[in-house]
C-alpha cells in the first residue's frame, strides 16, 4: 500500500510541473495579444465640442516619446525611456526635489495615467494627474491638479 501512495504522489507532482511548464510556455503567446493603452490609442484624434485633441502623437526623432495636446492648451509629453516611476519611487523624488519636475507613467490594457509634479526655487509645487480610459467608445480625461476637484472631459471620435 506504502508503494502505491508512493508512485500516486510522485505522479501528482509530475502533473503539477507538466502543467505549469505549459502555462510557462503559453504566457507569452497570450501577453503578446494584449496591447497597452498607448499602443491602441496612439496617433488618434478626438473632438469634444468646438475643441479638437491629438492624443499621443509619436514625438519626431524618438520613437518612445508622445505628446498630447487640445487646440485649447498643452495636456502633457511623456518619454516611455526616461518617465516611467513608479509611484513610490515619484513619491521620494518629489520630497526632495527643488526647482525641478518629474512625469510618472502607469500604462495598462485599458488606462493611461499621467503625473507630472514640478516645484520652482519658492517652494511653490504643482502635481497634476490626467487619467485616461475608454467609455462607450468615448476617451474619458480626468484631470486633477493639486489633488483639488477633477474636471472630466469627454472626447469623441
Amino acid at each position: 500500500m506504502s508503494c502505491v501512495v508512493f508512485l500516486s504522489y510522485f505522479n501528482n507532482i509530475y502533473i503539477v510541473i507538466k502543467r505549469t511548464i505549459i502555462i510557462l510556455i503559453l504566457s507569452p503567446i497570450f501577453a503578446l495579444g494584449q496591447n497597452s493603452f498607448i499602443e491602441s490609442n496612439k496617433n488618434t484624434k478626438w473632438i469634444s465640442g468646438s475643441k479638437e485633441l491629438s492624443f499621443l502623437v509619436p514625438v519626431p526623432n524618438n520613437k518612445n516619446a508622445y505628446k498630447s495636446e487640445s487646440s485649447e492648451s498643452y495636456i502633457f509629453y511623456i518619454d516611455l525611456d526616461n518617465h516611467n516611476y513608479s509611484t513610490k519611487e515619484l513619491k521620494s523624488v518629489r520630497d526632495q526635489c527643488c526647482m525641478c519636475s518629474f512625469t510618472s507613467i502607469l500604462n495598462t490594457t485599458d488606462t493611461l495615467i499621467v503625473d507630472y509634479f514640478s516645484t520652482d526655487d519658492f517652494g511653490n509645487s504643482e502635481l497634476k494627474v490626467n487619467t485616461f480610459f475608454i467609455q462607450n467608445n468615448k476617451l474619458v480625461q480626468v484631470e486633477v491638479i493639486n489633488n483639488e476637484n477633477s474636471i472630466i472631459t469627454y472626447w469623441e471620435r
